[in-house]
This record gives structure tokens, sequence and C-alpha cells, in this order.
């Protein structure tokens, strides 16, 4: 596995999408639980909504962006 992530740059790289990935899945998990226990949001939800809109769309861009420079950086030269 050592061979894999030599480069500090793939290590960060790997440690970077890890994070995003924990994000997103942890986010999600958290909501899903909100909408099946039905627990009910106290004060205003506003707040709520706007970290759902919010950690949703840049932990995703932030893997697709991670695996662009992944895939770049491994791409075989002509």
């Amino acid at each position: 596995m050592d061979r894999l992530w030599s480069d500090p740059k793939d290590r960060l790289l790997v440690v970077l999408a890890l994070i995003a990935l924990v994000i997103f899945l942890g986010w999600y998990s958290f909501s899903v639980a909100i909408a099946l226990l039905r627990i009910p949001l106290t004060g205003d939800p506003t707040l709520y909504f706007i970290a759902s809109v919010w950690i949703s769309g840049t932990s995703g861009t932030a893997l697709l962006l991670l695996l662009g420079v992944g895939i770049q950086t491994h791409r075989p030269g002509p």
C-alpha cells in the first residue's frame, strides 16, 4: 500500500478525500435519521436547511475535484 501513495501529494489527496467523504456521509446519515425518526428541530430550522444544502453541495464538489486531480496526476504521458 505504501507503493500506491509514496508521493506526499498523493497522501494529501487521499486524506482530503476521506475527510470530505466522512463529512458528506455523516451529514447524510444525520439527515436521514432526523427524517426517519421524525425528530423535531427545536428553534428555527433555517440553519439546518442552509447547512443541508451547503454541506451536500460542497462535499460532493470537493470529492469530484480531488478525484479529478488524482486522475490527472496518475495519467500516463503521451
